[in-house]
């Protein structure tokens, strides 16, 4: 298919990945998986090394800004990048947002990146999300 993205999700590596999106399929092989996403909304990337965290926002390529990365099949864009408690707040905010709502990996790449500057600047309490949540939310 012509917008998915394979991510290739290691096992017993020096990091852990974690991928979240609008998952097509799931394939296991001998070292790790590879998952399948629907590459026409954004794509969440969760690293996580011995001392450090990282967390990318990531959508089809723009002209200007085009990225690579060995874990991912297709050069890519990227909306948001997070790190140490940026990280934990927006997988905290993204978790309540899934209660909320079933499908909200379909929100436009504006939506994460919003989502990212409350979490960067310490405003995703849940006044904040719910008004984000619900300028975006389709009923």
């Amino acid at each position: 298919m012509k917008n998915t993205v394979r991510v290739r999700i290691p096992k017993d590596s020096y990091y852990t990945l974690f991928a979240e999106g609008v998952l097509l399929n799931l394939e296991s092989y001998g070292t790790g998986h590879i998952a399948t996403l629907d590459f026409s909304y954004p794509v969440v990337l969760y690293y996580t090394f011995h001392h450090h965290r990282r967390l990318y926002v990531i959508m089809q390529p723009s002209v200007n800004e085009i990225f690579h990365n060995n874990d991912v099949s297709r050069p890519f864009s990227v909306i948001a990048q997070l790190r140490g408690r940026s990280f934990d707040r927006f997988k905290r905010s993204l978790r309540y947002i899934v209660r909320k709502s079933k499908g909200f990996h379909e929100f436009p790449a504006e939506f994460y990146f919003k989502l990212s500057f409350l979490c960067t600047h310490q405003k995703n309490d849940k006044i904040n999300l719910n008004r984000l949540f619900y300028k975006y939310y389709e009923c």
